[in-house]
Formats: structure tokens, sequence, C-alpha cells
């Protein structure tokens, strides 16, 4: 068992090391449109979403910035754990919506309010692809953050076969990021039960223009 333990760690090791070079040196061959979120989050207390869908571009687009994003605890985790510090992110809150979700929430809480900056896909880690769970909703609520939804987009890209439809952009590919309208949750009195469905369904109009926009830009 302690074999396979070290086994185990140090494929980790050898392949987040591999798949966070192969994306800095693909990333680099990119031309990319994007905004200016450095400064969006300086001037506003922030939580940025996106779909899982473009993760693959975030990754490297928010490289090298300390983002806190979510990472399951799984052993598929264990992996994007290590290629994320790699990129430059920061430590990750570790949980999921079957394992540790409050746990995982009151990670995420407690770093927002640290001032640490935090990232999320609504739609992760298992889907549905492009529906809004509440608990980007409820870390909001919490710390007092607003949401940006963040649109990905490239031209042209392979799609992976993943229950997500993954995009990869080809060397030298169009890639495209825009932000979308911020989205603010009504801090209401944390005895109030809150309805998220109407909150999840607006919300995710707004990560899909934010999408349709950097898709369009592309055209």
């Amino acid at each position: 068992m302690r074999h396979n333990s070290r086994l185990r760690k140090l494929s980790i090791v050898c392949l987040s090391y591999a798949i966070a070079r192969v994306l800095r040196w693909l990333g680099r061959t990119w031309r990319v449109a994007s905004p200016d979120l450095d400064s969006l989050f300086q001037k506003q207390r922030l939580i940025g979403a996106t779909w899982h869908q473009g993760l693959l571009i975030g990754a490297y687009l928010l490289r090298d910035r300390g983002l806190i994003l979510p990472v399951s605890l799984s052993k598929d985790g264990d992996l994007s754990a290590a290629v994320l510090a790699r990129l430059g992110f920061g430590e990750p809150a570790r949980g999921s919506s079957s394992r540790g979700a409050v746990t995982l929430l009151r990670q995420l809480i407690q770093r927002a309010n640290a001032g640490e900056k935090l990232a999320v896909v609504p739609d992760g880690p298992r889907g549905p692809a492009r529906e809004v769970k509440p608990g980007v909703l409820a870390i909001a609520r919490a710390a007092e953050l607003s949401v940006v939804p963040i649109g990905f987009a490239a031209r042209p890209c392979w799609r992976l076969g993943s229950w997500d439809r993954a995009i990869l952009p080809l060397p030298f590919a169009h890639v495209s990021m825009t932000l979308g309208e911020i989205f603010t949750v009504p801090h209401h009195d944390s005895a109030v039960e809150v309805d998220w469905k109407p909150l999840c369904d607006a919300l995710k109009q707004r990560l899909d223009a934010a999408t349709r926009e950097a898709e369009a830009r592309l055209l």
C-alpha cells in the first residue's frame, strides 16, 4: 500500500508538471483578447464565475495571480490541485457537492473574508453542464461579494469528449475572454430561507450572455 501511495504521488507530480508546461507553451501561441480583470478585482469585492467548459482557457489566462478555486476531493481533484499550483493559483479549497460541501463553503467564505480572490465553476465538478448550482451564490451572500460572470471562447479549438465539452484552443488560435454584467446577491438576514432557483437562473443568463459575447468576438 505504501509503495502504491508513493507511486501515485510520483505520477501526480510528473503528470501535473507535464500538463502545466504544455498549457503554458500552448497559451503563449494564442492571440488573446481579454479585459483587465486585475483592476476590476481591486475596485470591487468579487468572486469570478465561469462555465466548466472554459476551465482550460481560464487556467492559462488567470494564471500566476494566486486565485483560489474549489477542487474536489477525488483522485482527479488531486491532479487538478497539483496542476493549478504549477500554474500559479493559490492553495485550493478542497471539497465538492457530494463530499465535504459544508466544509468547502466555510473554507471559501473564510478565505474571501481574509481578502483572498476567489473563482468558481458553478456547474462543476460533474454537471449538468451550464446549470448554476447555488454554492457560488451562498458564498457571495455570506461574504458580501458580487459575482462577475466570465465568458471564454476560442477558434479554432478542440471540443473534448467530456461531460462539459471542454474547450482546448489549438496552437495560434484566437482566444476571447469577456466579463458579463456583475450580479449582486441580496444579502438577506441569515435566518431567512432563500429561494435559490431564481437567483441561479439569473446568474445562468448572465454567464450564457458573457459566453455568447466571447464567441461573437471571434466571428
